[in-house]
Parts: C-alpha cells; structure tokens; sequence
C-alpha cells in the first residue's frame, strides 16, 4: 500500500509539474523586450510580493505576506520547511557574504552556505504590535546590523508594529516604548552612516502621524513638527518611497506632503534633504501639493547629476502640456519641467500609435540599475483608476525620450532583468538591448558581400572589407576599417593615419598587438582605454628600411616573437585588380627590413604566384607556393616548397617525400603540421610528409578527410589547438592532434552548409549559414538564430567584448544583438526520495526501502526556462543516456540496492551543451542481503552439509566396527556362513554409497530454479541430465527492473558434495549480486571469493550472459562456447572466450564481450558433458558434431531444439548414463 500510495503521489507531481512548467506567459513590450509573466495559475502561491532578491547560486526568492517560495524558472520551490521557511513573509539578500535573511512576526531564518539558522521566541527572536502584524522589511546596514520592522494595518493604535535589531547574534526589540515611530516601514542608510526609519503612522489607511526617524549614535530622533518639519507620508497609496543620495553625500527623502491624508496643506514643498547635519525644505512645490496631489519620488538622475522630483493627482489627470509631473532642483527652488515639450502626445512605439488622451494618476522616477537606465515612469496604480494603455517609460538623454511601455511598475532587478510585480504575480522584463549599425552610424562597405568581423582579445571589434584568403577569387575594399568597442563605432582611414584605405587583412599576435596589412604596408593599430567605456584607437605605419611603398597582405608570428610580412597574391593587373609584386619582409627595429625574392628566375617570370609563410617545427620558415600562366589555373598548380633558417633558403630534402600536388595548409597541433589536398590528409613532423587518408585507430578515422574539397575553399581554420575541417555539404570534423570528431546535423551543427570562417586568439571559430551563425570554441557549438531580426543575407558574425552578437547584412549593416545567449550553470535543484524532499545537503546513502527517487534540475534561465533540452542518465541502473527533453525532471521507481551517479547535461536550442551535475549516492541493501549475511549464509549451509556427512561417516565407521566384532566373536560358529555375511557387508556398502550419491543429487538440483522465466520475446528452453556419480553443473536466471535477463550456467570441479558446496556459495553469489554488479565485477568479485574461501582444488567454471533488448554481453570463466544460431545468415556463430575458472586464480582479466541479436536467433548454452559423451568405440562427440547437429536444429522451438539434442546425445552413447552431467540452455529470440 505504501508503494502504491507513492506511486500515485509520484504521478501527480509529474503532473503538476508538467501543468505548471508549460504555463507561464510570454508577450512583448512596445520596445520589443521580452515580458515573462507568472501568476496564481502558474503555481505561484504569493500576490502580494514584498521583496525579490537572487542568490549567488542563481536561484531566485519571493516573499510576500502569503510566505516564500524559491524559483529556478521552471517551478516554485518550497525548502526548509522544517524550518518554517514557507511561511516567511520578507527577504533580504547581503551579497557580500552570500547570506539571504527571512522574517516573519516569529520566526527569523538565515540561510548561508547551504545551512538554515532559525530563530524563535526562545531565542530572543521577538516583535510586538496587535495579532495580524507583518513584516514590512528586512535590512542590513554597513555595520552588520540586521533591522526588521513590522506593521499592522489600518488599525488606529500606539502598538500596532515594532522594530527588531539583530547584532552579534542577539536581538533587541525596539517596541512603541523606545522606538519613535509607528508601524515602521523601511530603513535607508546615508552616506555618513546614520538610519533613517519610515513610517506607517498609527493608521495605515490615513498616515496619522507617518513621520520618519534618524537613528544617530546609537539613539533615536523623530522628525516632526518639534523640528520644524510638517511632513508625513512615505506612501503613495500603496506604493512606497524611495530615498535616493547625491554625488555630495546628501539624503533626499519624498514625502507625500504636510497635513491630513484628506487634505494637503500648502506652505511646505513634500521632499527633505539631510546633510548629515540638519534637515532642510526648499520651496517651489507647496502650491502644487494642494488636494489630492503628492509628492510620488525623488532622485539623482546621474545623466545631468540633477535633484528630480515628481508629483501625481492620485484621481488622475490627462497627459498634456499643462501636465505637472516632473521637477528640478535650481539654484535651491524646484523648478517645473515641460516634460511634454520633449515627449509630445504619447506614442506606442511598438503600433505607431498617438495616445492623445492618455490618463495617468502615478509618476515615479526609478533609478537605474543592470537592466534599466534612470527611467521616469508615467501611469496608472490599479487601487486608483483604471487605464486600457501601458505605463510610460522616458529616460533622459538631453531631452526626454521614449524608452519602453509596459504594464505594471518595476520593485527590483535579478541579474539580467526587472521584476514587476501585477495583481496575480509578478512579470520579469528583460530588455531590448540591441542596436542596428547602419551607413549614418559611420558603418563603411555597406555594399561589400564578404567583409571580415575580427574580434581581438579585449572583445573589441575589427570590420575591413577585402576579400584576399583564396586568390584568384580576391576582392578589395576602399573604405578603410570600422572598429566597434562595445559601445561606439570607430571609422579608421588615412585621415586618421591609415597607409592606405585598402586594408587586407587584420592580424592579432600573442602580445595582443594588432598589425593591418594594406596595399601600401603594415600598420600597427593600438587601442586605449581612456576610462570606462570609452575607447581610443592610434594607427602607426611600419615603414619599410629604405622609405620606400611596399604592398603586404599577410603577416607571421613565429614562436620566438618575430613578425613576418609578405604579399600572398603576386600577379599583374587585370579587370578592377591592382598589379602586386613578390614582397616578404621582416619587423627590425620598427621597421620593415625586406627579404630577397628566393625564386628561381624561371618561377619569378612566371605571372600568377600565390605564397603562404609558415613556421616549421624546428623554427625554420616554409615558403609554400604555387605558380600558373592563368589566374584560373592557380588552385590546381602543384605545391613548391622553400626552406629558410634565417640566412639562406633551400629546398626540402627527398627525405621529406613531399607530395607532388597543391598542399593546402590546415594548422598545426602538437608540433605536427597538417595539410590537405584533393583525396588526401598529410601530416608533417618536420621530417617526413606522411599520407593518414586511410589511416583508422581508436580515436580517428581519417578516411572521411578524403571527401574534403579544398578547392575554393578557406582550409586554414584553427583556433587554439583545434583544427576544422569543412567537408562541403556534409559536416565538419574537428581534430586536436590525436582524436578526430566528426559532425553533422544529427550531432551539433544547425546545417552542414557553413562558410566564411573567422577565428580568434580566444580560441573561437565563427561560421555563417543559411540559419543564423555557429560560434565553436573546441567542442562547444553555440547555435545562434536572430528570431528579433526578419531580414536574411547574413554574411560574417562575431562577438564583442559585451557578449553581444554582431552580425552583417548584406546592404543593410551589422545587428548588435545584446541579449544574453548562454544558459546559467545546471542545477540539480531538489530531490525527491519517497515522500522526503531535499533541496541542500543531499544525503550521500539511503535505505534500502528509500528507492523511489524524483530529480529536478534546471538551468535557472528565467527567459526561456524551455529553451534547455536535457538528457540524464542513472549510472549502475541506466545502460545509456535517456532521449532528449525539455522537461526539467527525471523520476525512477522501486531502484534495488547498490552505487548509484544521476548525471544530467543540458544543450541549449540556441547555444552550448552547458556543464553537467552529478551526484553520487547509495542505497544501502537489507542487513540480511549484505555481504557478511551472504558469507554467513554459506559457511552456515556449508557447515550443515559438513555435520551430517560427518555424523554419516562415524555412524557408519561405529557399526562397522560393531559389526567387525560381531563376525570376530562368533567367526567359529558362523564360519559356514561367512559367505552369506560377505554379501551382506558389500550389499550394505552399496546401499550407503548410493544414498550419498542420492543426497548429493538433491543438493545439485535444490540449487536449480524452480520455474523458467518468462521474459517478453524469448522462448527459453533447459535440460540437465545428472551422471551417474553427480558432477556440478548449475544453471540460474535472474529478471532485472529494467527488463534485463541475466543468465549463468556452471560446471564445479569435484563430484558429489565437494561440488554441491561450491555449486551454493556461487548460487549465493549470484542471488545477491548479479543484477547489482556489471559482468566484470561480478567475475572480478565471486573469483576473489571462492579463492579467499580456500577450498584447495575446488573452482566454478562460469559462464554468463545478460539479454536486454537486441543486445547480450557475454563473459566466460572456463564453459564451453555460447553458440549463436544467426537466423539471416542461416549459419552458427561460436563465440569463444578464454578465461579461467572462478576461484581458480587472483586478479584474472576477464573479458566481456558484446554483440547483437535479431528475431529467429537462438542461443545454446551447454557445459561439457554432451561434447564429451562416448560411443561404444571410446570416441568423444565434440564440439564440431554439436555445432552441426544444432545447425540443423535451430529452427525449431526451445523444447524441440532440447529434445533433438537429448535424443542424439542419448544414441551416441547408445542410451548409456553419462559419466558427467550433460546440460543444455536454449534461448529463443522471438
């Protein structure tokens, strides 16, 4: 029942969980930000959320007056609830040492480092006020002090709330005795170091007496009419304020004004400065807080460093030019802004649409934060009018502008997006970001079909536009080089130092320095960081040593840091291509030293000339080139190779067995060159080209090289040490000098049409297709499609130092797409076990009856919590991993004992495979399936068998004797009959060696199943034909959870009870442990055993086999072979395994082996007895004799197969008893 009851709670979870993961709701902003909505319907069991707050480990909590939950994205999470936690009402997270706070009216809880401290009354925990008080915050000054305050609402009364402190682990409570205020409500803390308390006033509803506190050396002060202040009210109907300090240390503080809730009184302007000092008032806006207009925020807006202030008419007001909103501290006046004058008529920026009568009762100034800028928030609280139209969002750049509209008013922000709470729940708002690069934006070669994105180390962004890495098919570009920071886009050409505005190529060295090559030399191009955000770039030209123009494409870093530069296209001019001429040089000094041209004069007249420069791996250069008459014909001319040692040049020896055809450099990994050409992959160790196309080991197959297409085509592509290899159409392999992966779409790319690769010294490798891009780093794919972008002709694609995503357009620009690809780190966020759930300090055993096991994990992507595709797998119950799914759970029921790992890896549909999680544990067997129980069993059962043969024994020893005596006493009288006795003695004899052989013939077949299994798809047949004196043959089976048979047979050494003992110690084996071992440690375990035992000369011959599906494994211990009858090919396969008998041996390497069966295959399995069965003429059956008697056999049935198989055993031996067992085992796949 209590299986049942499990089952049943188990599958309503997955229900739930699966209702609650599909449910949340996603829509747009008007400024295209991403919305993801969750309420009541989801799962959330909070609405009225009073704080927000995520942890380091990225989980995020929820507080409210309902309680608290944890979210990972996918589902709401309740832990410590031995704690208390679900009832907390407020959070507070001190990110500085990683400590997240909780409070309710009688609990304080902390949690950190995965540990709940919890707090009551008996531990000086304590607030006071009247029955339904809440918490209102929780706080943590800079001094470690830890502040929770607490109201009750409406009611009139002194002691409706309190204040808490928490120090050095102790409490005091600040009740209405000592504490100045009532119902405090939240706590700021100034520049200087003092507190500032808010309040609730007596009655929640009308403010009475909401004055504020400061809390200066360690005593309180009220702020009120004493101290010449006639302020109340730190609330905007429901709303709180905020206090915000300026660049000077001054606190400003809003209040909704001066009087009675019902009526503002005019005289006094609603906002207080505190100078650390005094309080001060500037006037300006008392004749505006009149009726029902307050004071609603106050702020430092960091753009302007200017003191704002806004107000609203909580009954609403029309959005016009006569709007009084927003206010600006001048010359110590508030001065009205003509917020309208920059704004104009409300517009929905995502329609197009005017609002012209757009109605509003709350303004806010919010400050900015990791996802928003200062903003100035236009709308419409719920508790006041109601409004069809969003909430407006202006922020200030000069002037104000429209930055969003959305519904609802932001209370916090995790890492990358805004939580705004709404009536049901609570919406994260992850921003728009992203920007389009165009021509106005200084972007140049808008028109260029292949430019080159490059980005540097430090993430900044290199944008040329000449075509020059497959000549004859070059291209050149006029426009000099855009360089983008992060932030802005340089535009770089000869006015701003350029050799020239024809740049070639952009080249990083290992010091970070960036050389362009242009067709009027090298210039070195230097970035500086002038302060945050805010970048310079220098160009220096490299003259050459004689002042004179030289014209270089490419340039070379070799391992010692010297800087090489030559021409890689040499050819006259033609069509709209210059002429260039042979150039390679050297950096000396700063300048460019060149080298001689090394060809003979026959190639130097020769007009289309393509050069590579590499590094050997003894540190000589290798000139690679290859010449042609035609520019077409160039990619089909032969390779040419020169060596240089930085003084003379000379040819490769023979030695080196160069190939004769073009060589197409790849990269070299390990100190090993490689190149390609057509049909063929070589590598090159700086002795000897060496052919691996048909080359095979256990980590590479190089033959599908030979269907890579070198011809057009970029081959050099390495990044780090990865090399990638394009097979045109077909997939992509990546090689790191020993293992060779190759990929298609059915295993990591998102296409096999990639193209227009760009690397980086980050390790990165960039591809463009026909989807979007694929950024690699090693083995780590990131698919990146644009769904917020509609136009196609993507052409190059990079990243930036932001993260962000560049990609051009054809005769559009580049898209900077800002928002975050990568998924967070994969979290096993709570296991259930039975009804238990953990969420921290998993344990690492369980009890055996603890084996209904439900994961949870998630990703805590809070944008697309569904973007994640997982796969887990359970080691030790798991033969593979599962098929990929989104859902974020795996569940497993009813697991046996034993060690188990829960892996689980999640690939993003957008990006990466992010890292695993695992986590080891076990389930602790029945004390009376441990080990000891087993070993005690045997020597039990053993020692039974060992008592009764040896009463056996004496008894018959004792009346032998009796009987001796006896014939001895009475030898005279009986001597006639001393014949008659004889036969007695002999007949008695006879009769106690057959009762022995008897027993032990039992004991053999009480060691038998006593039932077949009955196993789905499988026709199992058996036979054992015990000899004459027993031998030990033994066959079990043995039925997994999962569905898989294990299946043993065995021969002991020995006859009668010597093999019986043996026989049950390795039935008990295999009882307790071959379901929960792999075959080789069941071998490895059960051999050490029966050696350990030491029996003398008694060992096992074993074999096993386990079936699951269309595959067996197969591990041998001295049986005869497995034959397998292989329906297809009407034919009988031996599988042969050599191995020694359990117990014959220490550390025998057994070896398994696997292979696959199909229905109509069938499998016998068979001790020795039949194959060495003899006929009349003392001749064995064998092994050859049963493999054809079989083969003839095998399409029949299980019993068919055994019947046959008894019938020509029995009319060999001509119906004769065996001298040993003869056993069969015939499994049929249905």
């Amino acid at each position: 029942m209590n299986k049942l009851n499990t089952l049943i709670c188990t599958l309503l979870f997955s229900i739930l969980i699966l209702s609650i993961s599909f449910a949340q709701q996603r829509y747009k902003s008007e400024a295209n930000a991403d919305l993801v909505k969750y309420t009541i319907k989801d799962g959330l069991p909070i609405t009225n959320i009073a704080s927000v707050s995520q942890t380091a480990d990225g989980y995020v909590w929820i507080s409210g007056l309902e309680g608290t939950v944890r979210f990972n994205g996918y589902e709401f999470q309740e832990p410590g609830k031995d704690f208390g936690l679900p009832d907390m009402q407020s959070n507070y997270y001190d990110s500085t040492t990683n400590t997240i706070y909780f409070a309710s009216p009688n609990k304080f809880l902390i949690l950190k480092d995965n540990k709940f401290q919890s707090f009551t009354k008996e531990d000086g925990y304590k607030t006071s006020g009247l029955p339904g008080r809440s918490v209102s915050f929780i706080k943590k000054d800079s001094k470690d002090r830890v502040w929770i305050g607490t109201t009750t609402i409406y009611i009139d009364s002194k002691n409706n709330g309190s204040l808490t402190l928490f120090e050095n682990g102790k409490f005091t409570l600040f009740d209405s005795s000592a504490f100045p205020l009532h119902n405090c409500t939240d706590m700021f803390e100034t520049p200087y170091g003092d507190l500032i308390f808010l309040s609730d006033g007596k009655n929640t509803g009308t403010q009475t007496e909401a004055y504020i506190a400061l809390f200066k050396n360690d005593k309180f002060e009220r702020i009120d009419e004493t101290k010449g202040v006639r302020y109340y009210g730190t609330k905007y109907s429901y709303e709180k304020v905020s206090l915000v300090s300026d660049d000077k240390g001054n606190m400003w503080i809003p209040f909704i004004g001066s009087g009675t809730f019902n009526e503002l009184k005019s005289g006094t302007s609603g906002v207080l400065m505190y100078d650390g000092k005094d309080f001060l008032t500037y006037p300006g806006l008392e004749k505006y807080l009149t009726g029902n207009t307050r004071v609603t925020s106050v702020l430092n807006l960091e753009k302007d460093n200017g003191i704002y202030a806004t107000i609203s008419d909580i009954n609403g007001s029309v959005y016009s030019k006569s709007s009084k909103i927003l206010f600006k501290l001048i010359n110590n006046k508030w001065e009205k802004i003509d917020l309208f004058n920059d704004t104009g008529v409300i517009t929905d920026i995502s329609k197009k649409d005017k609002i012209p009568n757009y109605k509003y009762s709350y303004t806010k100034l919010i400050p900015g934060n990791n996802v928003f800028p200062d903003l100035l928030a236009v709308g419409v609280l719920e508790e006041t009018i109601s409004s069809e139209h969003n909430e407006q969002y202006f922020y200030f750049d000069g002037k104000w502008k429209k930055y969003d509209g959305f519904k609802g008013f932001p209370l916090s922000a995790i890492n990358d997006a805004a939580v705004i709470p709404n009536p049901l729940g609570f919406s994260f708002y992850f921003p728009n970001k992203s920007i389009f690069l165009k021509e106005s934006d200084g972007l140049s070669g808008i028109k260029i079909q292949y430019p080159y994105m490059y980005s540097d180390k430090n993430g900044i962004v290199w944008i040329y536009f000449s075509w020059i890495e497959n000549p004859p098919d070059v291209l050149f570009g006029n426009d000099g080089i855009n360089v983008w920071d992060g932030n802005k886009l340089h535009k770089i050409t000869t006015n701003e130092g350029l050799s020239s505005n024809t740049v070639l190529r952009v080249y990083e060295d290992s010091k970070g320095r960036i050389w362009l090559t242009t067709d009027k030399g090298l210039d070195l191009a230097k970035v500086i960081s002038t302060r945050k955000d805010q970048w310079v770039i220098k160009i220096n030209p490299i003259q050459k040593n004689d002042g004179n123009i030289y014209n270089s494409s490419y340039v070379l870093e070799t391992k010692s840091g010297d800087i090489f530069t030559w021409q890689n296209y040499v050819r006259p001019a033609y069509g709209n291509i210059p002429q260039a001429d042979f150039f390679l040089g050297k950096l000396v000094d700063d300048k460019i030293v060149e080298i001689p041209n090394p060809l003979p004069d026959n190639l130097k007249k020769i007009k289309y000339q393509e050069h590579n420069l590499y590094e050997l791996p003894n540190g000589n250069l290798l000139l690679a080139s290859s010449y042609s008459e035609s520019a077409s014909n160039l990619e089909s001319s032969k390779s040419n190779l020169l060596i240089y040692n930085s003084k003379i040049w000379s040819g490769p020896p023979s030695s080196w067995n160069v190939p004769e055809e073009i060589l197409s450099y790849v990269g070299t990994v390990k100190n090993k060159m490689y190149f390609l050409s057509p049909g063929h992959f070589y590598s090159f160790d700086g002795n000897k080209f060496i052919d691996l196309s048909d080359s095979v080991n256990s980590k590479a197959d190089f033959r599908i090289l030979k269907e890579a297409n070198t011809a057009g085509t970029t081959t050099n592509i390495q990044a780090s040490n990865y090399l990638y290899i394009r097979l045109r159409l077909k997939g992509l392999a990546i090689f790191d000098g020993t293992k060779l992966d190759f990929y298609t779409t059915k295993n990591g790319l998102p296409t096999a049409n990639i193209y227009n690769p760009v690397t980086d010294l980050k390790g990165n490798v960039y591809f463009i297709h026909n989807l979007g891009g694929l950024i690699i780093n090693g083995e780590r794919f990131n698919r990146y499609y644009n769904d917020n972008f509609s136009f196609t002709g993507q052409s190059a694609i990079t990243q930036d130092r932001n993260g962000s995503i560049l990609s051009w357009y054809n005769n559009l620009g580049i898209y900077v797409d800002r928002e975050t690809k990568s998924q967070g780190k994969i979290k096993l966020s709570s296991i259930k076990v039975n009804s238990t759930q953990y969420f921290y300090n998993k344990p690492s055993n369980y009890s055996y009856s603890d084996n209904s096991f439900i994961f949870n994990y998630s990703t805590l992507n809070y944008k697309d919590p569904k973007s994640a595709i997982y796969k887990h797998k359970l080691e030790g119950y798991d033969l593979d991993w599962s098929k990929s799914s989104n859902l974020q759970f795996s569940e497993y029921q009813n697991v046996p004992p034993g060690d188990y790992t829960f892996k689980v890896i999640a690939i993003d549909n957008e990006g990466p495979k992010t890292n695993r999680v695992t986590y080891a544990f076990t389930i602790l067997p029945p004390f009376w399936k441990t080990w000891w129980a087993y070993t005690f069993y045997v020597f039990l059962f053993g020692g039974f068998l060992y008592s009764i043969r040896e009463f056996e024994l004496k008894r018959q020893k004792k009346n032998a004797a009796i009987k001796e005596s006896k014939l001895r006493a009475e030898a005279a009288e009986l001597q006639a009959k001393a014949a008659e006795a004889q036969s007695r003695v002999i007949q008695a004899e006879n009769e106690r060696k057959s009762s022995e052989l008897e027993e032990a013939r039992q004991l053999q077949l009480s060691m038998l199943p006593k039932e077949l299994p009955d196993v789905k798809n499988l026709d199992i047949a058996v036979y054992m034909k015990t000899a004459t004196e027993v031998g030990g043959d033994y066959y079990d089976f043995n039925v997994g959870i999962d569905g898989t048979l294990t299946v043993a047979i065995g021969d002991a050494t020995g006859h009668g009870m010597k093999a019986g003992t043996i026989v049950s110690m390795v039935k008990a084996l295999f009882a307790s442990s071959s379901s929960r071992l792999d075959m080789k440690s069941f071998f490895d375990q059960s051999s050490e055993a029966l050696k350990g035992i030491e029996l003398g000369r008694l060992m096992m011959a074993f074999m096993m086999i386990k079936i699951k599906s269309n595959k067996i494994e197969i591990a041998n211990a001295g049986m005869p072979p497995l034959f397998i009858y292989r329906k297809i090919a009407k034919s009988v396969e031996e599988i042969q395994i050599n191995g020694m008998p359990l117990g014959a041996v220490k550390n025998y390497p057994y070896e398994i082996k696997e292979t696959e069966i199909v229905a109509g295959d069938t499998l016998l399995l068979l001790s020795d007895g039949m194959p060495e069965l003899k006929n009349d003429k003392d001749e064995q059956f064998g092994y050859t004799r049963l493999k054809e008697k079989f083969l003839s056999v095998a399409e029949k049935e299980s019993e068919g197969i055994i019947s046959y198989l008894k019938e020509v055993g029995s009319s060999w031996t001509n119906y004769k008893e065996p001298d040993d067992d003869v056993t069969f085992v015939v499994i049929k796949i249905k």
